[in-house]
């Protein structure tokens, strides 16, 4: 297999090249005065089968890149295609309604028509996206990173909180592997133009409460999780998301409303450039070599 990677994941890249799990496979980007960008090959595909290894954020360069990318790829006779995104944007777009975009539909169609034969992502938003997809979504889940860290700290008495109904199957999840007994708490949420409303807790808690949720992009849904919680006397909470977006600063107020920590992984790479003591970011290295060795693209 040889494997492209787009910029933002060349450290991961070299990883799986220096382990001897692909073969590393080299092109150039060059950049128009207008902006349009055009892609050389400078390895021979016919007949292979490649690897794209790419983001989606920040969201339409990186997409366009990694789609172009995988186009050469295909015309020049790579055999197959398989595109690995750890972080899968415009997946929160999965439902129809009030004549609104779906997004995740457009983008698994999107890639198709690149070449693309199928995608891996990390704990993709919902399992509607799988279904809405054009062409095969493997999605790994990252539980057992989380677990190994947090089975660091965690007791017998926290719970486990999911900001809205959404986030409960990934509560569970956790829940189980790291073999806690209380039943998930969850609210229910309802987004308007302006806000973000939740409904009072469903379930029971004491002062000791972990959040799991996939996503922290403004951090709004969370802030108003854990003004609930404090209102209803809870002492101390952290915070799990897979994927950390981290936009813009509302997300900081986590802090002045008494969050400990915020654990993420590196699914989006600029996470690694956080300087913030509080944030313990994972890596997800091991989930994609162990599905590079076992399975093959």
């Amino acid at each position: 297999m040889i494997l492209f990677s787009l910029s933002t994941y060349e450290y991961m890249a070299r990883s799986f090249i220096k382990e001897g799990k692909v073969v590393s496979g080299t092109y150039s980007v060059e950049r128009f005065t207008n902006n349009e960008i055009s892609i050389t090959l400078e390895t021979s595909v016919e007949g292979q089968e490649c690897i794209a290894l790419g983001g989606t954020t920040p969201t339409n360069d990186e997409l366009f890149t990694l789609l172009l990318l995988t186009h050469t790829l295909k015309t020049y006779g790579a055999k197959k295609i398989t595109v690995i995104t750890p972080y899968l944007s415009y997946a929160r777009q999965d439902n129809k309604g009030d004549s609104k975009s779906v997004a995740a539909s457009w983008i698994g169609e999107t890639l198709k028509a690149s070449g693309v034969d199928e995608v891996i992502t990390i704990d993709v938003h919902s399992p509607e996206v799988v279904t809405l997809f054009a062409i095969p979504l493997i999605s790994l889940s990252s539980v057992d990173i989380f677990a190994k860290e947090l089975a660091k700290v965690v007791e017998e008495d926290v719970t486990l909180v999911a900001p809205d109904e959404g986030a409960v199957p990934l509560a569970e999840s956790f829940r189980e592997k790291l073999g806690l007994t209380k039943e998930i708490a969850y609210f229910k949420k309802t987004r308007t133009q302006d806000a973000v409303i939740l409904s009072d807790l469903h379930g029971e808690i004491e002062d000791r409460v972990i959040i799991i949720d996939d996503l922290l992009d403004t951090g709004g849904t969370l802030i108003e999780s854990v003004k609930k919680l404090k209102e209803g006397g809870v002492d101390k909470i952290s915070i799990v998301v897979v994927h950390g977006l981290f936009s813009g600063t509302q997300w900081e107020e986590l802090w002045s409303l008494g969050v400990k920590h915020i654990y993420t992984t590196d699914t989006i790479s600029r996470t690694l450039s956080l300087s913030e003591e509080r944030i313990t970011v994972l890596s997800i290295e091991s989930l994609i070599a162990e599905y590079i060795t076992t399975r093959g693209a």
